[in-house]
């Protein structure tokens, strides 16, 4: 063989291997940069998630900050809660007792501006003498003494009497006023007097004849 063609086989036999390196070097380099983009991308993951971590803890210590301080605002909450509750049970039980006490004197209390009413309206009356005969001699008369007291007047209701000179009498001192009245009522008829707070009034139903005796029916209310 030749010189000539033994070069040119050598030169074919050369091409294929340059050729296969090309192949391997620019396979390690994408992977290089493979490697090298994957390194700076959990670097940069690394970092982000280590400052994440920081944030978390920092945030767990703040939350811890403020569930601490909010433990002690709820501690003095429920202290002041249990406080409120306990004034609330006594204010109740004293409610209950001011119900129970008003409940009880309700009635009384009614009772009693009813009856000052019936004063200022002169509504009350209390029956001294009731339907009663009486008999005297001629230009006497037949008495009765009552307390009163308050102001009001009196009645004196002569139902029947066997004279037409038949009169009502009455008298009695209070507050400094000496008091001292009489009214013809004759054969029958009602008589009225005034009267103030006194301890001792004089109510008289008489004749005036100078003969006869006389009898009377008299009623005697008074009213305050």
């Amino acid at each position: 063989m030749s010189e000539t063609k033994i070069d040119e086989a050598k030169q074919n036999e050369t091409k294929p291997r340059k050729v296969v390196g090309r192949t391997v070097a620019l396979s390690l380099g994408i992977i290089c940069i493979i490697l090298i983009a994957l390194i700076a991308y959990f670097t940069v993951t690394g970092i982000s998630a280590q400052n994440n971590y920081n944030n978390l803890q920092t945030q767990n210590k703040q939350l811890q900050t403020w569930l601490t301080e909010n433990a002690s605002q709820n501690a003095n909450l429920q202290n002041q809660n249990s406080q409120l509750q306990t004034w609330l049970d006594g204010n109740e039980t004293l409610l209950n007792q001011t119900q129970t006490w008003l409940s009880g004197n309700v009635t009384g209390l009614q009772s009693q501006v009813s009856n000052l009413t019936n004063i200022v309206n002169l509504a009350n009356s209390i029956v001294w003498v009731n339907d009663q005969t009486t008999s005297q001699p001629h230009g006497a008369s037949t008495s009765w003494t009552e307390p009163a007291n308050d102001a009001g007047y009196i009645a004196i209701t002569v139902l029947s009497s066997t004279t037409n000179s038949t009169y009502a009498h009455v008298v009695y001192s209070a507050n400094g006023v000496n008091y001292d009245n009489s009214v013809s009522v004759g054969t029958n008829g009602t008589a009225y007097f005034p009267v103030l707070p006194s301890s001792s009034i004089t109510v008289e139903v008489g004749n005036n004849n100078l003969i006869n005796p006389a009898t009377e029916t008299v009623t005697i209310t008074y009213y305050y």
